[in-house]
Formats: C-alpha cells, structure tokens, sequence
C-alpha cells in the first residue's frame, strides 16, 4: 500500500498493510509496528459484545496513541533494539552485518527533516502535523484556496522543516486523509 492502514469491521477481523522499500527497510519494520499498534488495540476491544456500541473504538486520538505508543514509546527504545537487534539482523542480514545495537537504535532516531510525515523523526513528526492543522484551517476558514494548495505546502515545508518538495507526491499529495474526507485528523497523531 502506498499509505499503511489498519482495517477490518470487528475486533476478530484485524488486517494491517504496509510498504516495502528495498533501499531502507527500517521504514516498513516501522510501519508494520505503527499498524500492528492499531490492531492491538483493536483486538482488545470487548469481543461478547458484538456490535453493540460499548464494543466500537473510542476515537482516533486514542487509536493513533496506541499505534504511536507502540512505534515511537516500545520500537524505537533502547530495550526494544536491544532484545530484538538479533534477530532483526538475521532477518536483514546484508542491510546490519556490519551494524551495532547501539548504531542501529541511533540511526533509528537520528533527527533530521523529510518530506515524508510517516517517515519523519519524533522531533519534525510535529511540525508536519502542524503544518497540515494550518492548511486545514485555512481551507475551512475561507483564507486559503485548494487550487493555492501546493505552493502554500511548499512554502510551509521551506518555514517548519527548511526542505522543499521537488513535486507534490512528496508534498502536498502524500497523504490519502483529505482525499478520503478525513479532515481535522492531523491532530490525533500527536497525542
């Protein structure tokens, strides 16, 4: 999938996608933990109840707390590199042999801007978010046209994380939320 998601109508029914890039599979080891987070928390809904409301999720902040706490608070910790640093290496073994525990869990949070929200580091994550709130805002609140969406996008980018994309697949295009109508989302992924 070009964006990773977590689906299924019931906590027995849970299906996650990903996206595989042979250049930098830590990218997709983390995308499959941030979706495996929603799954679980799917999962541990109340089965007995079937479809009853008790039985639904609660939010999507709190969905996107769960699968954020298990990618950034679990993966991305020393103790979780640590206990499976081995057998992620046998796993990847020409992209680790020569790595370390300690070179991978730094390189696995090394801070630096992206184009890419879902392949931003814990400290830039935030300013992509804020970056789609004000977008968002400007849309709703008349100030800002669709058709300026890309050149405010870019000028964004170049004002928060000092980058510019050179096209909108990696800009403003990146996402499936608007597209799919999921406006005022950005914000539960900072819980």
């Amino acid at each position: 999938s070009v964006h990773p998601f977590c689906g299924g109508g019931h906590p027995t029914d849970v299906r996650i996608t990903t996206r595989y890039k042979d250049s930098n599979f830590v990218e997709s080891l983390y995308a499959v933990i941030h979706e495996t987070g929603h799954a679980l928390y799917e999962q541990g809904r109340p089965h007995a109840l079937g479809d009853l409301p008790v039985s639904e999720s609660l939010t999507m902040g709190i969905h996107e707390s769960q699968s954020l706490f298990w990618e950034r608070m679990i993966a991305q910790s020393k103790p979780f590199c640590q206990h499976y640093f081995e057998t992620i290496r046998a796993a990847f073994p020409d992209n680790l042999q020569h790595a370390s525990v300690d070179s991978f869990y730094r390189a696995i949070n090394t801070c630096k801007p992206d184009f890419i929200r879902v392949e931003a580091d814990e400290v830039t994550y935030p300013l992509h978010i804020i970056l789609r709130y004000e977008i968002e805002k400007g849309l709703f609140d008349g100030s800002m046209r669709v058709d300026d969406l890309p050149e405010t996008w870019n000028e964004l980018m170049m004002k928060y994380l000092g980058i510019q994309p050179p096209n909108d697949a990696l800009g403003v295009l990146q996402d499936s939320h608007w597209s799919g109508g999921a406006f005022g989302y950005f914000p539960c992924y900072t819980l």
